[in-house]
């Protein structure tokens, strides 16, 4: 970990996949998760191995991680390991993780909760940071390439951590986004690609009930990651740690 675990906070980790029981998830919460979080959204399949992997296929898949008022995430460390294996190589779509999402907001009943903040390896071989106020739209920044200006490789093991935070007394959220290529050897290499702060004028006018300037320093709690177009990608390690960034190192550095 880069940043330590806020004290008192509680941690969804992936260890119940490897569990010995194959299952696909779907909108109810997984029935081995010890915490009740996780479960499917989105348009397509999640299928757990039983030997600590998760498939994702289909047009939108979704693995959600809280429920706003069952469990309400707010600075994060999310990590996850991902490997490409079959895609219809939609350019936006790849790793991606997305943190303070309202519930419903991306759906059409409730799109001005969105709320949400982005951390991507693209298909395309950009990294970007997106934020996205109302579903669907945004505006995306810090867009560079990470491959030496090829798309993101098949089969190949892929470690991300995306990190948010509040500073600036809760006025403005940091965003740092990570990679390592080690397959977590000895915790991994943690390589900062990019780190952004909002501290508003992000994405265009909208009509929902606040600026379009609007911080969502709070947001709506959720944590998911997704894929789209996607005929096989998959997922191992994934964690969720409520962090106290005061006292993290940051940076590419671990903390003992």
């Amino acid at each position: 970990m880069l940043y330590p675990t806020k004290p008192g906070t509680s941690t969804w980790n992936s260890s119940h996949w490897n569990n010995g029981v194959p299952r696909t998830l779907d909108r109810e919460p997984d029935p081995y998760d010890p915490t009740g979080w996780s479960h499917m959204r989105g348009t397509g399949d999640l299928t757990v191995d039983g030997e600590g992997g998760l498939t994702m296929g289909g047009r939108q898949p979704r693995i959600y991680l809280g429920f706003g008022e069952r469990k309400f995430w707010q600075n994060v460390e999310v990590t996850v390991y991902f490997q490409r294996i079959s895609d219809d190589d939609k350019r936006s779509s790849g790793l991606i993780i997305a943190t303070r999402a309202g519930y419903l907001g991306h759906t059409s009943d409730a799109p001005c909760t969105a709320t949400t903040y982005f951390g991507r390896m693209r298909n395309d071989g950009d990294m970007d940071f997106m934020k996205e106020l109302k579903h669907s739209g945004g505006g995306r920044r810090e867009v560079k390439p990470i491959w030496q200006g090829g798309p993101l490789p098949y089969a190949q093991w892929i470690g991300a951590k995306f990190i948010i935070y509040n500073i600036d007394d809760e006025r403005h959220v940091k965003m740092e986004l990570y990679r390592d290529l080690t397959k977590a050897e000895d915790g991994g290499t943690w390589e900062l690609l990019g780190e952004t702060i909002d501290s508003g004028g992000w994405v265009d006018e909208h009509d929902c009930g606040y600026a379009s300037d609007f911080i969502p320093v709070k947001g709506g709690g959720v944590v998911f990651v997704l894929s789209s177009e996607v005929q096989e990608a998959r997922y191992k390690w994934l964690t969720v740690r409520e962090i106290a960034p005061e006292s993290g190192s940051g940076a590419g550095s671990k903390l003992p």
